[in-house]
């Protein structure tokens, strides 16, 4: 049984407008079949970015259910587009793309929902009335990869800052100097070498040269 747009949000004085836009035929058509069972909610839908920003523009969707990897142009360029010319739409991802970089460029762009297809079309239903109660609505993996991003953020913000002579110094080291060799670089006494290395141990939390070239590529100091 499909469950009735007044059961699962506000009542409307108009039908709701939803707009998607997924280049994949039977996922866009099981979708609309979804919607349209319900007279409450007016569906639109596009094959490419470029027709559903038309469509959006033409007559402008409460929700855009918006796929990412569409056939003209990023669905993230899409949501950013909304964004700025049909600010009042609210857009949902519906997308098999589950990495972090991918997942915060959509939010940042505007997204207020990221769906991964693998859960199901039923979701789709009431992350819309999440989405327009103001919430977030995330796929259980969608949560965990920005809770781990989040975490990995506070752990290198927690970290205290080398000095830019520590970012020379692991420099050198990371590409296999010694000791010797990093005093003579720099122009400065051994002895002051295994200074700096002391303190670049303590503040990367390391203990040997290895561990200290992997934190140099990790922190983008060497490549």
């Amino acid at each position: 049984m499909v469950m009735g747009w007044a059961d699962i949000t506000f009542s409307m004085a108009s039908p709701l407008r939803v707009l998607i836009i997924e280049d994949e035929g039977s996922v866009r058509r099981g979708l609309v079949e979804m919607l349209r069972a319900d007279p409450g909610i007016d569906v639109s839908d596009a094959r490419t970015g470029t027709d559903g920003l038309a469509l959006a523009r033409r007559a402008p969707p409460n929700v855009a259910i918006v796929d990412l990897g569409l056939p003209d142009v990023s669905g993230i360029e899409v949501i950013a587009m909304l964004r700025r010319t049909v600010p009042t739409c609210i857009s949902l991802v519906f997308t098999m793309f589950d990495d972090a970089p991918t997942i915060l460029s959509a939010l940042r762009a505007g997204a207020r929902g990221y769906l991964l297809k693998s859960a199901g079309q039923d979701r789709v239903l009431s992350s819309l009335r999440e989405a327009l109660g103001g919430g977030l609505p995330l796929s259980p993996a969608v949560a965990s990869h920005l809770v781990d991003t989040l975490l990995q953020s506070e752990e290198t913000v927690a970290e205290e800052p080398l000095t830019p002579r520590e970012i020379e110094l692991l420099a050198l080291l990371a590409r296999g100097q010694t000791y010797a060799q990093c005093a003579a670089s720099l122009n400065i006494g051994v002895g002051t070498v295994q200074g700096y290395v002391k303190s670049i141990y303590t503040k990367l939390d390391v203990s040997s040269k290895a561990e200290a070239a992997v934190a140099a590529m990790r922190l983008g100091i060497v490549r």
